[in-house]
């Protein structure tokens, strides 16, 4: 059922929600809630670290629910997956999506450092690099609640200058 499984993933009781969450798709494949049934069953994959089945489920929304008003969070969390699927084409398509296409998402300051670890990780230019951390570090400033954001972005600045000093 929906409401039971919506409620579980508030709940942080995950794998009960997953599986509540697809057997209402399953069983009500015409259903008023088939929005976000998807959204949160993509999210208990998320959580539960099950990157293809994560980005299965999240691409499938947003081939369904393109206008959806939560397209802004599976763009990120899909990109997410597929970061941690190395498919690094995909996934900095979708981070590039949610800078351009919602700036004030939530997730923007995420998405600037999605794809600065994207372009790390292909050894891209330091410049470019830490341009992309610098902006996620200024933009989680001023975001509440955004606090380990503008924190990992700092850390990634260390790493990739060495030098405090610099940030």
């Amino acid at each position: 059922d929906f409401v039971y499984g919506a409620s579980a993933f508030q709940l942080g009781k995950i794998e009960e929600a997953e599986i509540e969450l697809q057997g209402y798709l399953d069983n009500y494949p015409e259903g008023s809630r088939l929005e976000p049934a998807t959204f949160y069953l993509g999210l208990t994959k998320v959580t539960q670290f099950k990157w293809q089945d994560a980005a299965d489920v999240l691409n499938t929304f947003i081939e369904r629910y393109p206008q959806s008003a939560m397209i802004p969070d599976v763009l990120f969390q899909c990109a997410l997956s597929e970061f941690m699927l190395n498919q690094n084409a995909a996934s900095l398509a979708k981070a590039e999506r949610v800078i351009s296409e919602f700036p004030e998402s939530q997730n923007i300051a995420r998405a600037w450092n999605l794809k600065g670890d994207i372009l790390a990780s292909e050894e891209r230019e330091y410049g470019e690099v830490t341009s992309c951390y610098l902006t996620a570090k200024d933009l989680a400033k001023r975001l509440p609640g955004e606090e380990e954001t503008a924190a990992y972005s700092l850390w990634q600045l260390l790493i990739h200058s060495g030098d405090a000093e610099d940030f």
